[in-house]
């Protein structure tokens, strides 16, 4: 894996996907048996894009995308779609497909949104979380504190709060706060180059999550998932700070 990024191939002035070896080829196969081919194009797609690998304004163009991926134009266009309508891509009637820029203003809102959420999503998987996924939800944390590379800590996060927000069997909600968190995962990937020590404090909060969960304790549970959010805006504003600086090497 690359330890910046943008992966090993991509000069400064830029390219698009078609010019990477990017895990949107790499996930050909065993990808393939699971998902279905809208999917398995979107979450190829997806993964690019919060990696880093692709930048915001960049073209993503489906035949080359769809040649990458092994499959037909169809299910790279339907996936298109499906990311336009979630905010990754915008399309542009003249450029194609590009991946979308958000503002500060549209981040501060989309946090605000999910902070405003977090403590009705924390109740309701203090309420709701089984044992069985419990015991997943503290693998994958046994997973993450095993991580060094931040593009992949970044990934493995947003898999371990997606799946406890699943775990709360509201899909509806569900369906608001994880795409929230996905658009959110594109600023963590650099910020958290520059916080000091904010791979180890996540990971602290999280465990204090898992026990606040363990303990079927709904207060203590809204409190650590509330505390979990807090550096957001801070986070945002390096972000936009970031934007005129190199990636951490």
């Amino acid at each position: 894996m690359a330890s910046n990024s943008r992966i090993a191939g991509l000069d400064d002035r830029g390219a698009s996907l078609a010019d990477l070896n990017t895990p949107v080829a790499r996930l050909r196969g065993d990808g393939m048996r699971r998902q279905t081919l809208k999917q398995f194009a979107r979450e190829g797609i997806l993964a690019a894009i919060l990696r880093g690998e692709v930048k915001p304004g960049e073209k993503l163009l489906q035949k080359e995308l769809a040649d990458r991926l092994g499959i037909s134009i169809t299910p790279v266009r339907e996936a298109l779609n499906e990311l336009s309508a979630e905010g990754f891509v915008h399309l542009d009637p003249h450029r194609g497909a590009v991946v979308r820029k958000m503002s500060e203003a549209e981040m501060v809102e989309m946090s605000s949104i999910l902070s405003a959420l977090i403590p009705l999503s924390a109740k309701l998987i203090a309420e709701n979380i089984t044992d069985a996924e419990l015991e997943h939800a503290t693998a994958l944390q046994d997973e993450l504190e095993q991580v060094t590379d931040v593009t992949e800590f970044v990934r493995l996060n947003r898999v371990f709060h997606n799946f406890l927000t699943d775990c709360a069997r509201a899909p509806r909600l569900a369906g608001i706060i994880n795409p929230l968190r996905d658009s959110l995962s594109v600023m963590l990937n650099i910020t958290v180059r520059r916080i000091d020590d904010r791979l180890n404090q996540a990971n602290r909060e999280h465990r204090d999550l898992l026990a606040a969960l363990a303990a079927r304790d709904v207060d203590a549970t809204i409190a650590a998932m509330t505390e979990h959010m807090r550096p957001n805006r801070q986070a945002i504003r390096t972000f936009f700070e970031d934007q005129a600086r190199p990636f951490a090497r």
